[in-house]
């Protein structure tokens, strides 16, 4: 698979892993297409499948690519479906190709054409007939319709579903996103990808993982549930997670649309396909849904109990409702009995006062707007002012003078990076001024000509007006820079909002609410006072933004100016999570976002959805609360609009999810996605340059999990470089990736090339601003092992004391890295000799362990069983003893169960109580095939001694044993001598034993 895939964040259905495949096919599409349009149509040979020539990509989605093509043979232009590999195999490739033939033979005006079904590559291909008009959801979603034309487009899409019920195929997955437009307007009917051909069921009822997703636009596939349902739900604003199987007795399909029988998994036949089509129909006519759309249990009870929710009143005829109450009928019996029926029925139902009732809905809304204009005129006329007035308060701000001073500040700090920050933050800076100053100017040029109304020109003024405060209050932290400042710079301009979001003239008008106008201008104070808030917190003064923070939102809630609390309780919240109280932020989030979205402030309520998915997928770890909040996120994320940085951050979360949930394949294909919206040319180039290196950090651990090593090395390589590019190379931002190289590094066995990336990286740290980074003493840790391995003992002391001291300086006194640190102190004492002050630290190790993870942590066995072999060398028995039989309680079985047993028995004998030492090497004997070679020659040699001192005759030891002890470069022979010296073993016992060695004369091995 291609190594290609997604700043550290507060980190679809299942599938396998084929992203490599389509990556390298569509990376070959635009490269081409990238030569020629820079050297000329003969630069390159256009990209074929088949016969066709390769254009423009038009979409991607869970069955596979769809680019524009061209058939030469006929001059036409086509649209192209490479299907995904996993789709490709005998099985799934037969039944595709029956179901291609069957939709070929139907030729209907209102059903997409399939043209050809071939094979390119060892993968199937699709050519179809082109539409370009975009999805019938698209068209619902761009504007009001009047309900007269939604019913036109619906009854032309049901047509089509009529005629392929007539050629005896179920779509399946009938849907708005899978009805398209043609330019004229003609409907068809596509993605028959889950279409039953009239084939027997048991011909068709085998389990298959070849599931697909039938939309060809971008979709976000089930997220990782099994078979739990909820999940799969749509919340009514566009998120859409598919449940998608291939065989009978499954479920397969969109739960939004599914019927009851289809959800159950029952077989169905087309009027699964009406219920769906009837679901749609409501959807687009009164804009809610039939059914719960957030809630699992209550959707299947309204279903079970068919009790769809009746449509709210309005200028929809209800006549309609009762047409389409019998398709959504519990029973396919009861429905409609076929969808020519249904669709003569909706055609017959009068539009008698039409335009009437269109203008009952229109001039409500109209009036609407004039009364937002008027409530905002007042305190917005500030807003539009001449073109050069803006220019020149701008220029107070940021200027050459300003530039000069940010450089001095900055280097001032002596950072070995300020300098190369300076000069990247003054280019960020100059940027964002120029892109500000270009809105303002066109918001002068449309007021000049009164080119918009003038509630909508002082809406646009407002939001540059705030953005411009946030701009003013980023560059004065910025000019006060202290060594935190520089270090977080990028971040600082990451995070300035986007002047272009100020023309979205539809998301000013239905968003937030301009204040009363007794109110203006106290919430403008109070809105500069966040600003500057959240600019200092971003800064990396945590406790800065509160002492701004909290009479703020005092005063907001005072006020009682909803948008203006939901602002006040977010960065409350933020401020309380960068202050490690993640309890407190993530109520506090909680709060601002029910606030945000009962006032329309859906840019905040998006932004505050997202961080609270990723609060309880990478630090709660609660894989049910992400997938309720990550569908939350999406929604308000469609809201808005946002753009590719925001929706690459929400396909991570969802690969992050689905990793939690163990389904490594479909995390892989979300974060390759996440990965593919940073290239977005729409995206913004500095945040996606900060966030690009943990992307492909996460990417890289993952693929580490699959054994995949090398492609999770290249991944490394490639982070590391990222990082390097967007912070520069001398910037402590850097360390991470340079140790996570290292860190791969070492688990390939590459020790000596990780030794280069894990100095660096503790270089880097110890270089950084203010106290350490915690894992300055993981790598330091690093470092000592590598020391150890190639015996520097004096190095290995001198680091393990540094990573002590590291985590003393910049972890909680509880913190179970402090017990790494003891343990490497304690090897460091062991491998000198030092036996005493290896077992005072192994002591130390466990203390902490305990504290901070548990009596029962899984890494106090590795020190019992450190420390107990420690005290067996220093002879050391009765320590010896309490440390084995800690292992013996223990709840994690493994090897060190039989090692303990061998050990006590070894201190038994040692105290001479031989029916203790016979007690424990029969409990032993009952875990001998777990054994190793060392294990059984260890109690071959205890159980025989045994034997001898309790004066029971013995036989001569086995070969092994003898070879063992004879020969001193046998694997074995070192330990076996050192367990013979602990047990004070005799020559006069070797003799007895047939045992080589001192005083006893090499013997011949048994017959």
């Amino acid at each position: 698979m291609s190594g290609q895939g997604s700043v550290t964040e507060r980190s679809r259905g299942k599938g396998s892993s084929t992203t490599g495949p389509v990556v390298d096919f569509e990376r070959a599409r635009a490269r081409s297409a990238a030569r020629r349009a820079l050297f000329g149509e003969d630069a390159d040979e256009p990209l074929t499948i088949g016969r066709y020539r390769i254009g423009r990509r038009i979409g991607a989605g869970g069955m596979g690519e769809v680019y524009q093509a061209v058939d030469p043979e006929l001059e036409r232009h086509v649209a192209l479906k490479l299907v995904l590999p996993h789709l490709s195999r005998a099985r799934a490739t037969a039944r595709l190709r029956r179901e291609a033939r069957a939709l070929a033979r139907l030729s209907h005006p209102n059903v997409v054409q399939i043209y050809e079904v071939g094979e390119h590559g060892g993968r199937t291909f699709l050519a179809m007939e082109l539409l370009e008009g975009g999805s019938l959801s698209r068209w619902l979603a761009a504007e009001p319709r009047p309900w007269s034309s939604v019913l036109e487009r619906f009854v032309a899409a049901g047509r089509g579903l009529a005629a392929a019920h007539a050629a005896g195929i179920t779509h399946r997955d009938f849907k708005p996103d899978n009805v398209l437009l043609a330019s004229d307007g003609r409907i068809g009917v596509a993605d028959f990808g889950l279409a039953l051909t009239g084939e027997p069921v048991e011909d068709r009822a085998a389990p298959s993982s070849d599931s697909s997703g039938s939309s060809d636009s971008p979709t976000r596939a089930k997220d990782g549930l099994g078979d739990g349902l909820d999940d799969g739900l749509d919340d009514g604003l566009g998120n859409r997670a598919e449940h998608r199987i291939s065989a009978a007795g499954t479920v397969a399909g969109t739960i939004r649309y599914m019927p009851l029988e289809q959800l159950e998994g029952a077989a169905v036949d087309a009027r699964a396909d009406q219920f769906a089509f009837c679901v749609a129909l409501y959807e687009g006519l009164w804009g809610c849904s039939p059914f719960s759309l957030t809630n699992m249990a209550e959707r299947l009870d309204a279903l079970d109990r068919d009790a769809p929710s009746p449509p709210p009143r309005g200028p929809v005829p209800r006549r309609l409702w009762t047409v389409i109450r019998r398709g959504l009928h519990r029973a396919p019996a009861q429905r409609w009995p076929d969808m020519e029926n249904l669709l003569h029925a909706l055609e017959a139902i009068p539009r008698r006062r039409r335009l009437a009732r269109l203008a009952a809905v229109l001039v409500p809304t109209a009036g609407l707007l004039v009364a937002l204009g008027r409530a905002s005129s007042a305190d917005q006329r500030e807003a539009i002012d001449p073109c050069a007035e803006a220019r020149a308060t701008l220029d107070a701000l940021w200027g050459p003078e300003q530039a000069q001073a940010l450089a001095r500040g900055f280097e001032a700090t002596t950072l070995a990076f300020a300098s190369a920050t300076a000069e990247s933050t003054r280019e960020g800076l100059d940027d964002w001024r120029t892109r500000w100053l270009e809105e303002r100017e066109h918001l002068c040029q449309a007021t000049a000509s009164a080119r918009a109304p003038a509630e909508v020109l002082g809406l646009r003024g407002a939001c540059l007006e705030r953005q411009r405060e946030h701009f003013a209050a980023t560059v004065e932290v910025l000019l006060r820079a202290d060594a935190q400042t520089v270090t977080r710079a990028q971040e600082q301009l990451a995070h300035l909002p986007v002047p272009t979001a100020c023309s979205n003239d539809e998301l000013l008008l239905l968003g937030v609410r301009p204040p009363p106008a007794d109110q203006a201008e106290a919430v403008a104070e109070l809105r500069r006072t966040l600003a500057h808030g959240q600019a200092e917190r971003l800064a990396g003064h945590p406790l800065r933004a509160r002492a701004l923070a909290a009479p703020t939102l005092a005063t907001a809630q005072a006020l009682g100016y909803r948008p203006l609390l939901a602002e006040a309780l977010t960065e409350a919240g933020e401020i309380a999570l960068d202050l490690s109280e993640r309890d407190q932020g993530l109520a506090l989030l909680q709060q601002a976002v029910d606030l945000a979205e009962a006032s329309h402030h859906d840019q905040l309520a998006a932004r505050v959805w997202l961080d609270l998915v990723f609060e309880a997928t990478s630090e709660l770890r609660d894989e049910t609360r992400g997938r309720s909040e990550l569908r939350r996120a999406r929604a308000a994320s469609e809201r808005i609009e946002a753009g590719p940085v925001t929706r690459s951050r929400l396909e991570l979360v969802g690969g992050m999810l689905e990793w939690l949930a163990g389904d490594r394949g479909a995390a892989e294909i979300a974060m390759r996605a996440a990965l593919a919206a940073l290239d977005d040319p729409d995206a913004e180039p500095r945040a996606a340059r900060l966030i690009r290196p943990a992307y492909l950090g996460h990417l890289a651990k993952l693929v580490a999990e699959d054994a995949r090593m090398d492609e999770a090395l290249a991944l490394r390589r490639e982070a590391l470089a990222a990082a390097e590019r967007g912070l520069g190379p001398d910037h402590p931002g850097v360390a991470a990736h340079a140790f996570a190289l290292a860190q791969t590094l070492q688990a390939m066995d590459r020790n000596d090339e990780a030794i280069a990336p894990l100095e660096r990286a503790a270089s880097l740290w110890l270089r950084g601003p203010g106290a350490p980074d915690p894992e300055l003493g993981t790598a330091l840790l690093s470092l000592t092992q590598l020391a150890l391995a190639a015996g520097e003992l004096e190095r290995a002391d001198r680091l393990a004391h540094d990573a002590a001291a590291t985590f003393a300086r910049s972890l909680p006194a509880v913190h179970h890295r402090h017990g790494d640190a003891r343990m490497a102190l304690a090897a460091v004492a062991a491998q000198r000799g030092d036996l005493p002050a290896a077992l005072a630290e192994f002591e130390h190790a466990a203390a902490h362990y305990e504290q901070s993870l548990g009596a029962d942590a899984r890494i106090l066995v590795d020190v019992h069983e450190n420390a107990g072999v420690a005290a067996l060398q220093a002879q050391r028995y009765d320590e010896a003893r309490e440390h084995f039989s800690a292992l013996l309680v223990s709840k994690h079985p493994g090897r060190h169960m039989r090692m303990a047993r061998a050990a006590l028995a070894i201190a038994a004998i040692h105290d001479g109580d031989l029916e203790a030492a016979r007690t424990q090497l029969a409990a032993a004997a009952e875990l001998r095939e777990e054994f190793d070679d060392d294990d059984h020659l260890v109690h071959e040699l205890l159980e025989r001694l045994v034997r001898l001192r309790s004066g029971r005759p013995s036989t001569t030891s086995s070969a092994s044993l003898r070879a063992a002890f004879d020969d001193p470069t046998h694997v074995h022979h070192e330990y076996l001598a050192w367990i013979a010296t602990l047990v004070s073993l005799t020559d006069d016992e070797r003799r007895t034993l047939g045992l080589p060695g001192p005083g006893a004369p090499a013997l011949s091995p048994d017959p």
